[in-house]
C-alpha cells in the first residue's frame, strides 16, 4: 500500500496570452520507508 500516491496532476498557469504547463500527467507513488526530494526551478530559469 502507498504511504502518498498522486495519478495523472495537471497544473496549467496563463501569462499574458500563453498557457504554461507546469505539470503535465505526471503521477508519483511513495512507499513508507522511502526518502523522496522533490525540487524544481524558478520559472524565470526556464
Amino acid at each position: 500500500m502507498s504511504l502518498i500516491q498522486n495519478d495523472h496532476v495537471r497544473k496549467q498557469y496563463v501569462m499574458g496570452g500563453e498557457t504554461i504547463r507546469a505539470l503535465d500527467d505526471v503521477s508519483l507513488e511513495i512507499e513508507q520507508g522511502e526518502f523522496v526530494a522533490i525540487m524544481a526551478s524558478p520559472i524565470e530559469c526556464i
